[in-house]
C-alpha cells in the first residue's frame, strides 16, 4: 500500500467515524428537543410550515399525498365503517344531529360570542345537562377555552 493510498484510507475512516458522531449529536439534540411541550410545539409548527411550503409549491408532492390518502383510505374502508355505525348509535351523535338541525331550522339561534367570556370566533355548543330528550337542545355555547375549562372541571 502506498503512501496516497494510505491517506485515502485513513481520511475514509475518519470520515465515517465523525459522521456517526455527527447523527448520535443530532439524535440526542433532536430527543433533548421534543422532550419538551415548548419543543415539540416547536418542532410540529416547522413541520407544518415545511409541508405549507411544500403543498404550495410542488405539483408531485400534492399528488403523493393524495395517492397515499387514497390508499389510506381504501385500506381502513371497513374499519372506519363500522367505527362511523357505532357512533351513529350514539346518544351523544343523536343530541349533536338534533342541535344542528334545529340551528339549521332556525329553531334555536346560535350567539356569535361565548356565554362565558364573551369571546367571538367559532363557537360550540356544550350539552350541560346531558344528551338525552329536551336537555339534547338546551346548551351553552362556549368558545374553544371555556369549553375545554368545563370538559376539565367536570369530566363527565
Amino acid at each position: 500500500m502506498d503512501d496516497r493510498e494510505y491517506h485515502r484510507l485513513a481520511a475514509k475512516k475518519s470520515y465515517w467515524k465523525h459522521r456517526e458522531q455527527r447523527k448520535a449529536a443530532s439524535r440526542l439534540r433532536w430527543r433533548a428537543m421534543v422532550s419538551t411541550k415548548k419543543g415539540r410545539e416547536q418542532y410540529n409548527a416547522q413541520q407544518r410550515a415545511y409541508c405549507r411550503r411544500k403543498w404550495a409549491t410542488d405539483p408531485a408532492y400534492r399528488e403523493a399525498h393524495r395517492r397515499s390518502y387514497k390508499k389510506w383510505q381504501e385500506s381502513h374502508r371497513a374499519a372506519r365503517a363500522v367505527h362511523r355505525a357505532k357512533y351513529r348509535k350514539t346518544v351523544e351523535y343523536r343530541a349533536r344531529t338534533l342541535l344542528g338541525n334545529a340551528v339549521r331550522d332556525g329553531r334555536i339561534q346560535k350567539p356569535n360570542r361565548c356565554q362565558s367570556c364573551s369571546a367571538g370566533g367559532r363557537i360550540y355548543g356544550h350539552h350541560h345537562r346531558g344528551y338525552t330528550g329536551k336537555a339534547a337542545l338546551d346548551v351553552l355555547w362556549l368558545c374553544r377555552k371555556c369549553h375545554g375549562v368545563v370538559h376539565r372541571k367536570y369530566p363527565d
